[in-house]
């Protein structure tokens, strides 16, 4: 199929299927845009731009080809009917950084932003200027629907696809645009009779009004309801030229001469007319036969390998360790082997949340994934809540100040007397009432680099989280980061942390309260029965919110605002910390639903523990994260879900497509096999014969994690197994 990508202006103003859609956007925002100064982005030839002068006050058309632009500038710039026109050449995204409220009144972009390399970033400034006020109409072709690669789209639009990404724009209406068919008679009229303009036009949808078939998705933000509604109810455009009668004519006197010269080499090869068809029809038929003799041969052959593959040779692994054979890709670029990381081993008295092994948890695997994206060299740490001091002196060994906060003074005493013993001369741990704790914190405002709240949010009411975080923006320098870790996330099904019962987290405190009984945790059922005694329900209630209840991302969405996703330094789907928080399947269901309703959200808030970094201010551009696939088995051979929510891959051979929402040249694979035996696992981008091969040898039930890293980003990929095995994450860099 041919592909478009650039109207010209004659193709514009042709009378095709092609040119009538692409004029009828225009004209939809034309109508839309009366009067207002307009940014027509990624405005190709200009022909648009030139539609959109019509009625507003003034129009700049921006593209990144310099010589479109010089062309459109010499066109239709120059042209006496557009004298309100006027082209740049310049990156979209780079042109949406710049401040446009004080230019444009609204933004234009149809049918460009699936050609941009950072989607992201671009949809993050549009909704920007949205919010403040710009008015947006912007377009995107359902790809999915006509199923045609284009090799100039980078992003491929699908219905949800593109409702997920226009999901968090203020006040966004979606508008499908049809192709449509159907019939016209036009009776001949006499010359200059008004009513041969007039056409009747019914429309018959029936059980066709589906959005998710359009051919385009036109989202249209800052417009009223009955604007819309007023302007284009059903509007059609039709092209009364009989394009489609000279191309049907053509089409049956090809046909019928493609018959003549059929007969005709008949007669001179076979020496009879019209036999050749039907000879070369016998032949098809004749091949296909063959070639179902051969598949048939080729899959008892597979069979008996299948059954000899014990007996033969065995290949290596990257590290010269032999392997189980399986058949492999033709070509394999590269070899990796799984690391399977490894939680830390108990200290000596064997609990896991005593100090010694707080102190572990945090230097060895909470510190070393901080500090890649905030180094603490040189900086002033305020852990509040800091307990006995267990993180505070990890984070001391690294940090030049910690200061610790807390309201225990017995805990910060022990914190003392261990920093002490370790020779921390750096740490200041003091303890404070709670109705000055805050005051304590507030006082080294413009001082402290990094604010620490480890394992401690989960203690407080709503009331005081949000009163802490709020602190915690004031305080923290501008260029500082707040760093969040070890806290229960409430959208998780199973409260791990306190009750150990499934749903404790979402239950209101009152409703908890009456249920707390049902938890299998004796000291957790005696503390609040213990408060109820002698306190009363007030004194019972207190006791369940400081025993710690869930946190979601919901109480950082109150202080942060909106665009929480801006604010995200790091996030915690990362093999650094998989030892110690390792994939749970809950995970990657909530996160497959948080793509749907939720898709601005850093991945971070669908993980078991809240592990996450925030800048109290917006950033410029965030970091890369790891997001984990929603894991879609509609194209697969012999994969399939289980009861714990994993992937399976049944048999050798078993064969997944990988199809991400945009290009990456990172992939992330956590495999498990249950038999502890050899696994590997081959991943080949879409359209490219050379894959990578991960091999699997952890042991039985545990989970091994392979990093593959591309040379050209792609979207779709084959994930292939040589035996069967789980996979339990899919993570892609984005």
């Amino acid at each position: 199929m041919d592909i478009v990508e650039r109207l010209t202006l004659e193709a514009a103003q042709a009378d095709t299927m092609l040119a009538c859609e692409h004029r009828q956007r225009y004209e939809f925002a034309a109508g839309l845009l009366a009067g207002r100064r307009v940014l027509d982005l990624c405005c190709g030839s200009g022909y648009g731009t030139a539609i959109l002068a019509g009625s507003a006050e003034s129009v700049v058309g921006v593209d990144h080809d310099l010589a479109t632009i010089e062309t459109a500038q010499a066109t239709v710039a120059a042209g006496s009917d557009a004298p309100n026109v006027h082209f740049e050449a310049a990156d979209a995204l780079a042109y949406l950084a710049t401040p446009l409220a004080e230019r444009f009144d609204a933004i234009v972009c149809f049918e460009g932003l699936e050609h941009l390399s950072d989607l992201p970033s671009t949809l993050a400034r549009l909704r920007e200027h949205g919010e403040r006020g710009i008015r947006l109409l912007l377009s995107v072709p359902n790809d999915k629907l006509s199923n045609v690669e284009n090799p100039f789209h980078l992003t491929t639009f699908g219905y949800d696809e593109a409702i997920a990404a226009f999901a968090g724009f203020p006040g966004v209406r979606m508008v499908p645009q049809f192709l449509a068919e159907g019939a016209l008679i036009v009776p001949p009229q006499p010359s200059g009779d008004e009513r041969a303009r007039r056409i009747d036009v019914q429309l018959r949808f029936e059980d066709r009004d589906e959005p998710e078939y359009a051919n385009h998705f036109i989202f249209c933000v800052g417009f009223a309801a009955e604007e819309l509604d007023g302007l284009h109810h059903g509007r059609l455009q039709l092209s009364a030229a009989p394009i489609f009668n000279r191309w049907s004519e053509d089409l049956k006197r090809g046909a019928s001469a493609l018959r003549r010269e059929n007969a005709r080499l008949a007669r001179g090869r076979l020496g009879k007319g019209g036999s050749a068809a039907a000879s070369a029809l016998n032949a098809i038929n004749v091949r296909e036969a063959h070639v179902a003799e051969l598949e048939e041969r080729c899959r008892l052959a597979e069979d008996a390998l299948a059954e000899l593959g014990s007996s033969r040779a065995e290949p290596t692994t990257a590290g010269g360790e032999a392997v189980p054979a399986h058949d492999a890709p033709p070509d394999v670029e590269r070899v990796v082997e799984a690391v399977a990381p490894a939680p830390l081993r108990p200290g000596p008295d064997g609990n896991p949340n005593g100090w010694e092994q707080r102190h572990r948890r945090a230097a060895e695997v909470l510190i070393p994934w901080i500090e890649r994206t905030t180094p603490l060299a040189g900086r002033t740490v305020l852990e509040y809540g800091c307990g006995n001091g267990a993180v505070s002196c990890a984070f001391a060994a690294r940090a030049e100040r910690l200061i610790g906060l807390d309201i225990d003074p017995a805990a910060v005493e022990a914190g003392q007397a261990h920093a002490k013993a370790l020779g921390l001369g750096n740490v200041d741990l003091s303890a404070h009432p709670l109705d000055a704790v805050l005051d304590a914190a507030a006082a080294h405002r413009g001082s402290v680099d990094v604010f620490l709240l480890y394992a401690v949010l989960e203690h407080l009411t709503v009331s005081e989280r949000l009163t802490l975080l709020r602190l915690a923006r004031e305080v923290v320098k501008p260029d500082g980061a707040i760093v969040v870790c070890e806290t229960p996330n409430r959208l998780i099904y199973l409260d791990h942390h306190t009750a150990q019962l499934p749903f404790f987290h979402l239950l209101p405190d009152e409703l908890a309260l009456e249920l707390h009984g049902a938890s299998a945790r004796s000291d957790f059922t005696g503390a609040i029965e213990q408060a109820a005694a002698t306190g009363g329900r007030a004194a019972a209630l207190d006791a369940i919110a400081r025993w710690g209840r869930g946190v979601s991302f919901h109480e950082f969405e109150a202080v942060f605002g909106a665009r929480l996703d801006q604010h995200v330094i790091a996030s915690s789907y990362d093999p650094e910390l998989f030892g110690e928080r390792p994939i749970h399947p809950e995970e990657i269901v909530l996160a497959r639903y948080l793509s749907r309703v939720r898709p601005d959200l850093a991945p971070a808030w669908s993980r078991y523990w809240l592990d996450v970094i925030l800048s109290p201010r917006p950033l410029g551009r965030r970091p890369p994260f790891i997001w984990p696939w929603t894991a879609r088995t509609t194209d697969a051979d012999g994969v399939g879900w289980t009861e714990w929510e994993n992937l399976r891959f049944v048999r050798p051979q078993a064969r997944l497509t990988v199809e991400l929402p945009q290009p990456t040249r990172r992939l992330l694979l956590g495999s498990v096999t249950l038999d502890g035996g050899w696994a590997s696992l081959y991943v080949r981008p879409h359209g490219d014969r050379a894959a990578q091969r991960a091999d699997h040898r952890a042991g039985p039930g545990v989970h091994a994690f392979t990093s593959l890293e591309f040379a050209v980003p792609a979207s779709r990929f084959t994930v292939q197994a040589s035996a069967a095995c789980y996979v339990v994450l899919i993570g892609y860099e984005a």
